[in-house]
């Protein structure tokens, strides 16, 4: 009987056939995957072929008023054009559901960082700051250790995969009664999932560095590494709203406090020379018509 219930705590996991796509969803993770090029089993061929790996998301049920966090992982072969799905059964054996959260692919593994939980009726949030590690040869997941003085919990942040790092920028956090913005851009060492901060931080003495000479503070960004140069353009973050009733904008739910909408249109360019984590310094040049609030953003 004991060795029943230990087999029973054990984690599982099942590779499941498709025949429609995934529910609609937003903000789950999109990326692309070479495949592993073997695995003779459900679990070891999962990624084996060409694929796209999809974790997590979210949706709203307008009728309801509720919304739904998903935790899913699905592949979608892209020489076959057939989706499967991977459920894992067991205590702390996989990511929690989020949506909002970041992934990159470093060899055969797949990196997940941050993201958000947000209960059904949107009254409770919860961003993580956990760092998970699949590997796509067998579909084992594995927890990194927090970092101490790693980044905080955050949602909405960019990553990319460049020489073995995760580059990081921006982000946000939400628990109802506060939101805060970040500037900050990391690089995760992914062999040894240590972190280093190359800029920003400003607000937070702790982290301070380089502080005020990148792009400021913001969240739903884009961002690009082409040869050594990580691109990064618009986004998107809220303030307090200064000015009188009339010329502010109201609002309300998650990342909006009635404060004035403030979208980025910065682009923003850190170049990342063989010594990646060499803190960037920045320069700003002025783009477009002098109405525009477009800016290019150079390292110097």
């Amino acid at each position: 009987i004991a060795l029943e219930q230990a087999r029973a705590k054990e984690p599982t996991v099942t590779v499941e056939e498709i025949s429609e796509p995934p529910s609609r969803r937003l903000a789950a993770s999109f990326v692309s995957y070479a495949g592993s090029g073997s695995g003779d089993t459900p679990s070891t061929a999962f990624a084996r072929h060409p694929c796209i790996l999809m974790l997590g998301g979210e949706w709203y049920d307008v009728e309801k008023d509720k919304v739904r966090v998903y935790g899913e992982l699905y592949r979608y072969r892209t020489d076959k054009g057939t989706w499967a799905r991977a459920n894992f059964a067991g205590k702390d054996v996989a990511p929690m559901p989020r949506s909002s959260h970041q992934c990159v692919i470093h060899k055969h593994q797949m990196y997940v960082f941050g993201g958000e939980f947000t209960s059904p009726n949107q009254a409770k949030f919860h961003h993580f700051r956990d760092l998970w590690r699949l590997d796509l040869r067998e579909l084992k997941w594995e927890q990194l250790p927090t970092a101490k003085h790693g980044p905080t919990g955050r949602s909405g942040h960019r990553c990319v995969q460049y020489k073995g790092y995760m580059i990081m920028f921006g982000g946000f956090f939400d628990n109802g009664k506060e939101v805060r913005y970040y500037d900050e851009c990391w690089a995760l060492h992914l062999e040894s999932a240590t972190w280093t901060l190359l800029s920003g931080g400003a607000g937070n003495a702790k982290l301070a560095l380089a502080a005020g000479t990148g792009p400021a503070a913001r969240s739903a960004c884009q961002v690009f590494i082409s040869e050594d140069t990580l691109y990064v353009y618009g986004g998107y973050h809220k303030e307090k709203a200064s000015a009188a009733p009339s010329s502010s904008k109201s609002g309300g739910g998650r990342g909006n406090q009635g404060g004035d909408d403030e979208d980025d249109d910065d682009v923003v360019v850190v170049d990342e020379d063989e010594e990646v984590l060499t803190p960037p310094r920045y320069r700003r040049a002025r783009i477009g018509t002098t109405s525009s609030s477009s800016a290019l953003w150079l390292s110097t």
